[in-house]
């Protein structure tokens, strides 16, 4: 029988105030994600690196220092081939974190989880996920964050409220947070989530750009499930209490 398991990371701007906020991750059973560790493993070899790190890739630091641009094209697409293969679906969620400040944080209570844009977006992969994937009878999720995200203390608290409060408790077993550079899948949840990140800046701050040939391989692979919240929406989310992660 197989056993669903989602892996799940965050990115934004180098000022966390500023630019937009992502959260995103990959659902698919162990035995994929035993393969694709496997094959990931291979390709790291390969360009003798240790971890991948998308904004690292993208900007050509630490382990990326020096790399031409068809080397850096060449590992991405490797990387994205062995996703393609493995996973059965992503999600994701985003928001700018300007709007986000001006229209939520003012109105939630001061002690809400909701008031943080990771908390926020992490609710809203957990309403994708739930909408999307239900595990085989008698199997329950298993959820992993990376233990690097911001407040994930209160994120493992906040997993474990939405999925009681959404009557998940025979369906979704824990959730722990470990870190990306002992699991591969914690680093191709981190390829989404910079994906979703860069997309969520460039549409908002442009120039207008034609979409990221490695963003436009994964909507491309239709498994995608996802949340841009702009300021209409979040305005909405505020007036009528819209769960993050529905529009």
């Amino acid at each position: 029988m197989a056993v669903l398991v989602g892996y799940f990371d965050e990115s934004h701007a180098s000022e966390r105030e500023a630019g937009a906020f992502s959260v995103a991750g990959f659902v698919s059973t162990a035995e994929h994600w035993e393969a694709l560790t496997y094959e990931w493993a291979l390709i790291l070899c390969e360009y003798r690196i240790k971890e991948f790190k998308s904004a690292d890739c993208a900007s050509r630091l630490d382990a990326f220092e020096g790399w031409p641009t068809e080397k850096q094209i060449a590992c991405v697409c490797a990387l994205l081939s062995v996703l393609e293969r493995s996973v059965l679906i992503g999600v994701f969620s985003t928001v700018l974190a300007k709007d986000f400040k001006e229209i939520v944080e003012p109105a939630l209570a001061a002690d809400s989880a909701l008031r943080d844009p990771y908390l926020f977006c992490w609710q809203g992969c957990l309403a994708q996920v739930r909408n999307a994937a239900a595990p085989p009878q008698g199997e329950k999720i298993r959820f992993h964050i990376d233990d690097g995200d911001i407040a994930r203390g209160k994120a493992l608290e906040l997993f474990y409220s939405f999925r009681h409060a959404q009557g998940l408790d025979d369906q979704w077993g824990g959730v722990t947070a470990e870190s990306s550079k002992d699991f591969a899948p914690l680093q191709a949840a981190d390829v989404l989530a910079y994906e979703t990140y860069k997309r969520t800046d460039t549409l908002a701050y442009g120039p207008a750009r034609r979409i990221r040939p490695s963003t436009e391989r994964l909507r491309a692979t239709k498994r995608l499930y996802g949340a841009w919240w702009d300021a209409k929406t979040l305005q909405a989310f505020v007036e009528n209490r819209t769960e993050p992660g529905l529009m």
